[in-house]
């Protein structure tokens, strides 16, 4: 979270990366960021279906973290024969492929923003906090209603609150202990996630 290289990735096998933390100090956070390229697949015709995965685990010696693993499932834009009860997320055609090299925005005492793959977007200020945050949420359907909710840094539920439209002032926080959370809105398929640091 200091912006300082701690480790560096190791591929065990073809297709898998390895990062490796050794004396991890307690309560400070780790961040991984991961570019997967997609040209190969774009544009690309089959018969059949053809469906890239990712899938992410963190583990502290050879115990799995609860809640640390999760996967994401890409299909080519023209593949349709995959249901969409199960596609996660499409293929970009060639002129949407774009390289990011910075993936969060973090200043303290200001409105910070999350960036997103969608339309939705959190602004959240200030952050951090001795307090309390205020949320707000832009973008999206403003006459949808959605989820707010804020997790710990393990993936436990902290707080939810319900039928929380765009541009609604929400403020959370008050009661929660020092650290670091997730906070994290849904509309219908759209997500927008945020960390945040109370001190």
């Amino acid at each position: 979270d200091n912006c300082v290289r701690v480790a560096s990735v190791t591929a065990p096998s073809t297709g898998q990366a390895r990062v490796s933390i050794t004396k991890a100090t307690v309560g400070r956070t780790y961040i991984i960021g991961v570019r997967y390229d997609t040209k190969s697949l774009v544009g690309y015709t089959t018969t059949g279906t053809i469906s890239p995965v990712y899938t992410f685990s963190a583990k502290i010696g050879t115990q799995t973290l609860a809640n640390s693993t999760s996967s994401v499932t890409l299909y080519p834009n023209n593949c349709a024969s995959a249901p969409a009860s199960i596609i996660s997320s499409r293929m970009p055609d060639s002129k949407e492929i774009k390289g990011n090299s910075n993936n969060t925005t973090n200043s303290t005492n200001t409105s910070t923003k999350s960036l997103s793959i969608t339309n939705l977007s959190l602004k959240v200020y200030p952050n951090p906090t001795s307090h309390y945050f205020n949320v707000v949420v832009e973008g999206g359907s403003p006459q949808t209603e959605g989820v707010l909710r804020v997790m710990n840094m393990v993936g436990q539920l902290i707080e939810e609150k319900k039928q929380v439209k765009p541009g609604q002032l929400i403020q959370v926080g008050h009661q929660y202990i020092d650290g670091m959370y997730l906070i994290e809105y849904t509309q219908g398929s759209e997500r927008a996630v945020l960390k945040v640091n109370k001190h």
